[in-house]
């Protein structure tokens, strides 16, 4: 399981994120990628929402524990 959190670029430490949800990530080789799609709810209307290139993801994995 992957946490992942979208934040803004020029988001302080203490602000808090845009969205925020945990995903199952398949095993994955070597240099090897995979689609992915999870839903992230967010509290913020749709016109208040940044453009894509102003947001940034942090990954937190959960499991298994590294």
């Amino acid at each position: 399981m992957v946490k992942v959190k979208l934040v803004t670029s020029n988001a302080k430490p203490e602000d808090p994120p845009v969205a925020e949800f945990e995903t199952k990530i398949p095993s994955l080789g070597p240099l090897e990628v995979r689609n992915l799609e999870a839903s992230a709810p967010t509290k913020l209307r749709v016109y208040e929402l940044p453009d894509w290139q102003f947001l940034r993801a942090q990954f937190e994995i959960t499991s298994p524990a590294p």
